[in-house]
């Protein structure tokens, strides 16, 4: 059973608590063979799973894998429903693979200072290791992270819900064709003070991880903070990413949509913020490795409904690259796709200078095709000085229906054409010295040996992982 609280307040949060099981039995899988669901005998639906010594699950359709549900008046966390160790790996085809709910709820009885919930995972995938073969294949079925509700109704200054993410990618390779993945929601009520929900992203990839899309429909999870008791708070909604890269991650993209969380804030009070933030369908750090090749990019709505209140909804980019300082090169390529959100494209700049000991890598961004066209004010908002945004064209090029010329104004309209995309015109934004080239048009194979040389680089990765 999927739990849906809404906010009524404690006694209905308790009562549904207490009809739900506190904890899903634990099967592991440490024999090193292969285990097929349905049908294996230690397993039954609503069973969570841990893959040890290189085991390997396989689940085919009509099961249901379901992480632990966790309530507690302080602190409540989901667990995923499925965890490997190192070097083991799992084949979805079909069913359901549901991270674990979590709910923190508290009344006068209890008073703290504060209160979180925290879902599970659906996937929670540790490193493949040298000479195994890919962590996880999803072909089909649904993967989910576990919701998260922290509900209170007295005194208490802070209550924050996070939603879990469909997958966890600790050091391992993934990739996600016909299945589809989606975040965890975030309820978050109550608090006089703060109250914050975050939801859950698709994915989230830790260094070393690796991941590989090429079908599916791919969706982060609801947000939504509410304040119906107090007069005064601030209520902040933060909608999950789509793919959520740290420095070190690669992620490769053929085919399928990816779409960021959305958020909702739900306040009555009469003093505070009411602050409602859509998830970015891609962000990721310096230091990553990113190529597009097709697929849809979209981020989730922004809603607030408020009394009183400032509505607050900045302007959220589909893709978002922060440099802070990374000691790894960084490599984002596109070759195709659509995306959509106030911005296409973002890449902010918030520090004067790097961090100590460190420099700006020179990060490389090559548009190479795709459409760009979100509909905003501006498409393209370059604020970084130490990322090099490089557009690879074929024939002519203007910049409001000029010829380029040195130096490029700091906004405008660029149009002409990608060299894998006909058309292009997109607005553009240049700030803090950020860099925008247009080369002389590419002719040839140059475009191809960029496009292979970025795959290449993925493959080798994969292979060096794999021993493949």
């Amino acid at each position: 059973m999927r739990l849906k609280l809404r906010p009524l307040g404690f006694f209905l949060a308790a009562g549904i608590a207490a009809a739900s099981p506190l904890h899903a039995a634990s099967v592991i899988y440490s024999d090193g063979l292969t285990h097929t669901l349905p049908g294996d005998p230690a397993f039954t639906d609503g069973d969570w799973i841990r893959l040890e010594s290189q085991s390997r699950l396989v689940v085919q359709a009509s099961v249901l894998v379901t992480g632990s549900f966790d309530t507690s008046a302080i602190e409540a966390f989901g667990g995923p429903a499925i965890v490997t160790a190192p070097c083991a790996t799992a084949r979805i085809g079909g069913g359901e693979i549901m991270g674990g709910d979590a709910v923190g709820i508290l009344d006068e009885t209890t008073p703290i200072s504060g209160l979180a919930a925290t879902g599970g995972a659906g996937v929670d995938l540790g490193s493949t290791g040298a000479g195994h073969e890919m962590g996880l294949k999803a072909t089909g079925g649904a993967i989910r992270g576990g919701d998260a509700s922290a509900i209170v109704d007295e005194t208490i200054d802070r209550v924050e819900a996070r939603g879990g993410p469909g997958l966890v990618l600790d050091g391992g390779t993934a990739t996600l064709q016909g299945s589809g993945v989606g975040g965890g929601d975030a309820t978050s009520e109550g608090s006089y003070g703060e109250n914050v929900a975050r939801s859950g992203d698709i994915a989230t990839l830790m260094p070393g991880s690796i991941l590989l899309v090429q079908g599916g429909t791919h969706t982060a999870g609801l947000a939504h903070a509410a304040n119906g008791i107090y007069v005064q708070g601030n209520a902040t909604a933060h909608g999950g990413h789509g793919l959520n890269l740290s420095e070190g991650a690669t992620a490769v993209v053929h085919a399928g949509s990816i779409e960021s969380g959305s958020a909702w804030v739900d306040a009555d009070f009469v003093s505070g913020d009411a602050t409602a933030i859509p998830g970015n369908a891609l962000r990721a750090d310096d230091g990553t490795r990113v190529a597009i090749y097709g697929g849809t990019f979209t981020t989730g709505f922004a809603a607030t409904s408020s009394s009183g209140s400032p509505h607050i909804v900045p302007p959220v980019a589909a893709l978002r690259l922060d440099v802070t300082g990374s000691a790894n090169a960084t490599y984002l390529t596109i070759l195709g796709g659509t995306f959509r959100g106030d911005m296409s494209l973002e890449i902010p700049y918030t520090d004067a200078t790097p961090p100590p000991g460190r420099s700006w890598p020179g990060a490389e961004l090559y548009l190479v095709g795709g459409d760009f066209d979100s509909g905003g004010d501006v498409d393209l908002r370059l604020s970084h000085p130490g990322v090099f945004t490089i557009l690879i064209t074929r024939g002519t090029t203007t910049v409001n229906g000029n010829p380029i010329t040195l130096p490029m104004p700091t906004s405008g309209t660029i149009s002409g054409q990608l060299y894998m995309d006909p058309t292009f015109e997109s607005t553009y934004e240049l700030q803090n010295g950020a860099i925008l080239l247009v080369p002389e048009p590419m002719v040839g194979l140059v475009p191809g040996l960029l496009t292979l040389g970025t795959f290449a680089r993925f493959r080798q990765r994969l292979r060096h992982r794999t021993g493949t």
